[in-house]
């Protein structure tokens, strides 16, 4: 998939998938460490640009353990 439209930074995707994904976390009831480790721990598997909705349920997969 193609970076979204004046993205010129090689980290922004990555950061743009994290914070979106940390944010939902959050928003349903984990600490933003909680939430950081989360996205550690799936990162590496996810690869570089994964959809914040595939990140998000991997996420919530390891949190649910």
């Amino acid at each position: 998939a193609a970076p979204p439209a004046g993205d010129s930074g090689a980290a922004a995707p990555e950061a743009s998938w994290r914070g979106q994904v940390a944010q939902a976390l959050v928003g349903l009831g984990w600490n933003p460490r909680q939430a950081e480790s989360a996205l550690d721990a799936v990162a590496v598997d996810l690869g570089e640009h994964p959809e914040v909705a595939t990140a998000l349920r991997a996420a919530l997969r390891v949190l649910g353990r």
